[in-house]
């Protein structure tokens, strides 16, 4: 953890709350000694067996959807094909998405990555 803070390492992975913090203590302990900047914690999720668990994590992972939207859009569309294959109307009616919600999903499916 020393290393991590003293290189400037920007992204510390924690498995769980304990752990995050026991993290945050030794950065604001090490924060009083040297200037700490751009420090992001992520908590790392566990790689389930479970496919439908897999599933829940792929379409929970897209922006503007989180866990209650994913297992929403799962038990109304069934496969992740199908959720991707949804117009907006369909996200927002079937999954009761807010339309406009439901329109920024499609459009991070569906548009074209410009890079």
């Amino acid at each position: 953890m020393s290393l991590a803070l003293s290189y400037n390492f920007k992204i510390i992975y924690s498995n769980d709350i304990e752990e995050t913090s026991n993290i945050l203590e030794i950065i604001y302990k090490h924060g009083k000694y040297h200037k700490i900047d751009n420090i992001h914690l992520i908590k790392q999720k566990r790689i389930s067996n479970d496919v439908n668990e897999q599933k829940l994590n792929i379409i929970a992972s897209i922006p503007y959807i989180g866990e209650k939207y994913a297992e929403r859009l799962l038990k109304n569309f069934k496969t992740i094909k199908a959720i991707i294959n949804a117009s907006p109307q369909e996200l927002s009616l079937k999954a009761k998405i807010p339309y406009k919600t439901s329109i920024k999903i499609w459009r991070i499916l569906n548009e074209e990555y410009k890079g």
